[in-house]
């Protein structure tokens, strides 16, 4: 998702990430402001909902195993919903 904020806001940009917890699902929360490749500044609000629960990992822990193979299934699955957005 950071690779795809950047390609729109090839000026840059400063977003904050926020992920949570739902019932049955992940929601991913990107917000900031970004600047487009014409200089112009917009606000970044986007929102993704991976429709898999995962418990939000803390700091000091590492993903390994079955834990890191769910995660690059939901980054693969979010980057999909990400093309299909555009």
């Amino acid at each position: 998702m950071e690779q795809e904020i950047g390609r729109r806001y090839p000026g840059g940009f400063h977003v904050t990430c926020t992920v949570t917890e739902g019932k049955g699902e992940t929601i991913v929360y990107w917000t900031g402001t970004g600047t487009t490749g014409e200089g112009v500044t917009e606000e970044v609000e986007e929102q993704y909902v991976c429709p898999y629960r995962f418990r939000v990992g803390r700091p000091d822990e590492d993903l390994s195993g079955e834990a890191a193979a769910r995660a690059r299934h939901a980054e693969e699955a979010m980057r999909q919903a990400v093309q299909e957005m555009e």
